[in-house]
């Protein structure tokens, strides 16, 4: 498969892989920044920094629709950390910049002698942003290009393209997609995009097809506004360590618990691996309940977790706020590492 993707590139040029890329960064603030992982066999593994340098991250900062490569920080830098007995499948990458996809790059035949004290990040020009809002979750869509930002025009603009963009950001959910804007919101310069169709699957604006850069008749009136849900957190509160405890979420600068209707093993396994905290120990009902019951908000109901998701936000759930618990019913987890 790797041959023909490198005749093809040879053929064709440079091209973004897009959803079906089989890089990604973890652990950082947005999708354009975190720790270097690679897919082979339907597995994730990370990438061993001897020989990292500003060249590799080039290609990955392409591959991902990324922007210019900013910086290789060091893998170790984003939490949570790889999992113990995650693959490191790849060594001693050297890149020459111009590949359009990391495994196109020269690189060790075999690992040997690393660990994931060793693993490898990336930093990237962000070229997405969200302006003139309250927060860097909500406001006017701009993208960067040849240097400069611009807006988006609202025409063919839906809420699948925002769902791409708070994703792109590392925000939560699209909840809303406007034209915008009066002029105290509506942008100045450029209007760099219009007829942008995403189907919502697309790890990057830029997998998106839309219409030529700077080609249109819009306006700043018709400016994209778009509102996602803010950055997800969460904690274990009530125990003596912070690896069990009940659980509690983020959202909209308020904690609140979660109800435990379907919740389940695969359930705390993406919650001790979202913290960093090892296996989930599968606590007996009595156990849980030690924690005693939260106060306040209950903001999550009715979770679905696959286990494999890096974030509880990535599980299926209720809307936030929406459930039919009283907070005897909240979750607690107990994980393996202290």
């Amino acid at each position: 498969m790797d041959l023909l993707l490198l005749i093809f590139a040879i053929c064709t040029g440079p091209v973004l892989l897009g959803s079906s890329s089989r890089v990604r960064l973890v652990g950082g603030p947005h999708h354009c920044e975190g720790r270097v992982e690679v897919e082979q066999e339907g597995q994730w593994g990370t990438v061993c920094d001897d020989g990292w340098d500003i060249k590799d991250v080039a290609v990955v900062c392409q591959e991902l629709g990324c922007g210019v490569a900013n910086g290789t920080p060091s893998g170790v830098s984003y939490k949570p950390l790889a999992e113990k007995e995650q693959n490191i499948f790849m060594q001693e990458v050297k890149c020459n910049g111009m590949e359009a996809s990391l495994f196109h790059c020269e690189r060790a035949e075999d690992v040997f002698d690393c660990s994931h004290n060793e693993d490898a990040g990336a930093l990237c020009e962000k070229n997405v942003r969200l302006a003139g809002g309250p927060g860097r979750c909500k406001g006017r869509v701009e993208v960067k290009h040849q240097g400069q930002w611009g807006t988006v025009c609202n025409a063919g603009w839906n809420l699948s393209a925002a769902k791409v963009v708070c994703q792109q950001l590392g925000c939560g959910r699209a909840i809303q997609t406007r034209r915008c804007c009066n002029k105290a919101t509506q942008g100045q310069g450029t209007i760099w995009l219009t007829q942008v169709s995403c189907s919502g699957k697309e790890v990057s604006l830029w997998d998106c097809p839309s219409g030529h850069w700077g080609k249109n008749n819009c306006t700043h009136e018709e400016d994209t506004w778009v509102e996602c849900e803010d950055p997800f957190d969460l904690r274990l509160v009530g125990g003596d360590i912070r690896c069990s405890g009940r659980l509690e979420v983020l959202h909209k600068g308020v904690w609140g618990s979660v109800c435990d209707d379907g919740w389940g093993k695969k359930e705390d396994q993406v919650v001790c691996k979202q913290l960093g905290c090892g296996e989930s120990l599968s606590p007996s009902v009595k156990a849980r309940r030690s924690f005693g019951p939260g106060v306040g908000r209950i903001w999550l109901d009715d979770v679905h977790c696959s286990g494999k998701e890096q974030s509880l936000e990535q599980c299926q759930h209720r809307f936030w706020g929406y459930h039919n618990c009283n907070h005897k019913e909240d979750v607690a987890v107990i994980c393996s590492e202290q």
